[in-house]
C-alpha cells in the first residue's frame, strides 16, 4: 500500500512538472512568433527571457534543455524543451 502510494505521488509530480513545462513552452512560441527578427541567437535569448519568467522556481522540475531551431520549410520554428523531476518515493 504504501509502494502504491509513493508511485503515485511521484507519477502525479512528473505530470504537474510536464504540465507546467506544456505551458511555458506555448507561451515562448506565441513570443518567439511576434519576434520581428529571424536571426536565431535572438530568437534563443527571447525564448530563454519567456520561458524562464513563464517556468520560474525550480519546486518540481529542473529544466536541462531549451531550444530554438528553424523548421525546415524556413516558415516557422521548432521549440522544444526538457526538464528532470526527481522522484521523493522511488
Amino acid at each position: 500500500m504504501i509502494l502504491a502510494l509513493g508511485c503515485g505521488v511521484d507519477i502525479s509530480r512528473a505530470v504537474a512538472a510536464k504540465s507546467r513545462l506544456v505551458a511555458a513552452l506555448d507561451a515562448t512560441a506565441l513570443a518567439v512568433a511576434r519576434t520581428p527578427t529571424t536571426a536565431t541567437d535572438s530568437l534563443t535569448a527571447v525564448a530563454h527571457a519567456y520561458f524562464y519568467a513563464n517556468y520560474a522556481g525550480s519546486d518540481i522540475g529542473t529544466v536541462t534543455s531549451l531550444s530554438v531551431v528553424p523548421t525546415d520549410t524556413g516558415q516557422g520554428y521548432q521549440l522544444s524543451a526538457t526538464s528532470r523531476v526527481s522522484t521523493a518515493f522511488m
